[in-house]
């Protein structure tokens, strides 16, 4: 088409802010994945102690061979039944 430009070669890319995109997800009650260290400050447990019990956690995951992830909402179900269970918080 003529007097039409498409604007193929550009590289640049929208920048975002980490917390507008953090605040989204929690709005739209969206899951996310933490880190280990993420996870051990949520659950008030140890990094160390979670390497050790990932794999017992229904809410782990493994992503290749080094990363393991832990989801959110995993977590909150996780601790919402040990809250129900024990009837004053997380049984260690």
């Amino acid at each position: 088409m003529r007097g039409h430009r498409r604007n193929h070669g550009s590289t640049s890319q929208p920048k975002f802010d980490p917390t507008e995109i953090k605040a989204w997800i929690v709005a739209n009650n969206m899951d996310r994945l933490l880190t280990i260290k993420e996870a051990a400050y949520v659950l008030g447990d140890t990094v160390d102690n979670l390497y050790r019990t990932w794999q017992e956690l229904p809410f782990a995951r493994r992503y290749g061979k080094k990363r393991i992830r832990f989801s959110m909402h995993g977590i909150q179900r996780y601790i919402a039944s040990q809250i129900e269970e024990n009837g004053n918080g997380v049984h260690r």
